[in-house]
């Protein structure tokens, strides 16, 4: 995953991008009250349901890492009010850091893509939540929860042919920018990438 993030830096490069190495901005501390912050939506589903989506909604129906997401805010409720408060200083943090930058590159998850069948309807979630959340989302989950753009795109494929995706993020309400930048970009990319 490296590697395609570092090569597609250098496509920029070529491009004529001024690029910039930086360190993720997020921790994992980050990543784990982006997770809690879901768990609370999760939990608010199950316990609301019928209130937010009409009497006809049955919690039972919900899917399994629904539940085990609405689980683990239960556990850990007493969490949030520091895990909103984190929320916000990263939400900062990032606002300024796009001061400095047009678009934030990353990949779009730190690890190959998993195979077919890891997220199963009757497996234990909250041990695939423990296991691979955080290689999975840690680069997407901060721009759900900020509501800042970002899109991904497949720049490459692993030895075993599986997609490795690039997430460019940008400035928040700069939707328009984004998708404009990554349309051009992908065109660039691709014709420059078949010469």
């Amino acid at each position: 995953v490296l590697a395609s993030l570092l090569k597609f830096a250098e496509a920029l490069r070529y491009l004529g991008y001024q690029v910039e190495l930086i360190n993720n901005p997020f921790s994992k501390e980050d990543g784990e009250a982006c997770y809690l912050y879901f768990s609370w939506l999760a939990y608010s589903v199950q316990k609301f349901g019928k209130v937010l989506f009409g009497f006809d909604f049955n919690r039972h129906d919900l899917e399994s890492y629904t539940k085990a997401s609405a689980a683990y805010f239960e556990q850990n409720k007493l969490k949030l009010i520091n895990s909103v408060r984190r929320l916000r200083r990263m939400s900062k943090k990032y606002s300024k850091i796009t001061e400095a930058y047009d678009f934030i590159v990353s990949p779009t998850i730190s690890c190959l893509v998993p195979e077919i069948g890891l997220v199963q309807p009757n497996q234990n979630h909250e041990k695939l939540v423990y296991e691979h959340i955080g290689s999975l989302c840690d680069f997407t989950f901060p721009h759900n929860v900020m509501g800042t753009p970002a899109i991904s795109l497949p720049i490459s494929k692993s030895e075993s042919n599986l997609p490795i995706g690039i997430q460019i993020a940008g400035k928040q309400n700069d939707d328009y920018k984004l998708l404009k930048f990554s349309n051009g970009l992908t065109n660039q990319y691709e014709s420059n990438a078949s010469k």
